[in-house]
């Protein structure tokens, strides 16, 4: 991003109350900005909160130390894996040890030096590194993160179509007779009595038993399986990319491919303005954009994670209900099968 839009956006972001956190994600690694530190200070002295993820490979302690001292709220590290053949597999080039040594060095300095920065870890689970989420619990716990946050893989190419840990619950592709009865068909409100879920003869039933419910509560927690409800517009979110374009969720940040069971699906960029032309509140409240975030609330769109048969999904232009680009109903965020931190 260039220097002075960024000056620009920080400067309107910091006069606007309702803001609450400034993110430094989205697609490629943060810290391949030479201008990161300064970024983040900058926003950092708006007196918001803020967060950044990073794959870890470039922190160091002089990294870590600098990222303290300006006190951001919550650092969140993307680890592929809890051992270092299963991390460097899916990761090449990058070395787990010397992830997992900053890490512990960013405890220490954490520590010594009174710092308010927490950790959080991030997981993409697959097919081929699943079987580690207990070691990564492990892993978490060490590492004294504040937060561990799983998503599935979304494949942006064939070749991952075979790892995701989905292909059940993504109707989408399925031939039987039954394929149009999944959603309609009556789901309870399903209570369990705490359990040793570790047991094999418990630990086999839960899946079928939240495939099956409408409600999951253990004990007094409620566990609900939301659909067609996206985090990014009920959460008030926006996106503002490098060239400051203006986009409502991480799905419509650029143009991609991605893949539902074998249907492939070509995903248009989704703008409503650009910070270099026109103030944010002025974008945020622009009667497009207010018009798209009401539609995306109400969620009446074709379920294309559930049908998926027709030629609509091929892209997000238009649905068989009608909508108009851009639609959201094969959308892996709003179905709950991808987050993001």
């Amino acid at each position: 991003m260039d220097p002075d839009l960024y000056r620009k956006i920080i400067k309107e972001i910091e006069e606007i109350d309702s803001v609450e956190t400034i993110f430094f994600g989205g697609i490629a690694e943060p810290f391949s900005n030479p201008n990161i530190l300064t970024m983040l200070k900058a926003a950092v002295n708006t007196n918001k909160k803020v967060e950044v993820i990073t794959n870890g490979t470039f922190l160091d302690e002089t990294l870590i130390k600098k990222l303290l001292s300006m006190n951001i709220d919550t650092l969140w590290v993307s680890l592929d894996g809890a051992s270092q053949e299963s991390y460097e597999e899916i990761r090449s080039g990058s070395n787990y040890n010397e992830v997992i040594d900053s890490l512990k060095l960013f405890n220490q300095l954490k520590y010594r030096f009174g710092g308010k920065t927490k950790l959080g870890i991030a997981f993409v689970a697959m097919k081929s590194n699943v079987h580690q989420i207990p070691e990564l619990i492990k892993l978490t716990n060490s590492l004294h993160a504040s937060e561990l946050k799983i998503s599935n893989v979304i494949p942006f190419d064939k070749n991952m179509r075979d790892e995701v840990l989905y292909s059940n619950s993504l109707v989408c592709g399925n031939k039987s007779e039954d394929l149009f009865d999944v959603r309609s068909t009556f789901q309870p409100i399903i209570s369990l009595p705490i359990m040793d879920f570790e047991k094999p003869q418990v630990k086999g039933i839960l899946g079928e038993v939240f495939q099956n419910a409408s409600l999951l509560r253990i004990g007094e927690n409620s566990i609900v399986r939301k659909s067609g409800h996206c985090n990014f517009i009920n959460d008030n979110c926006l996106f503002i990319r490098w060239d400051g374009e203006f986009s409502p969720c991480m799905a419509l940040l650029h143009n991609n491919i991605t893949y539902l069971s074998d249907t492939e699906r070509r995903i248009e960029h989704c703008s409503f303005g650009n910070a270099k032309e026109s103030k944010i509140t002025d974008i945020w409240n622009n009667k497009d954009y207010f018009d798209f975030r009401s539609r995306v609330r109400k969620f009446d769109f074709s379920p294309c994670t559930i049908c998926g048969h027709c030629n609509y999904v091929d892209d997000n232009s238009e649905d068989c209900y009608g909508n108009q680009f851009p639609t959201c109903g094969g959308c892996l965020w709003a179905e709950g099968f991808a987050r993001c931190p």
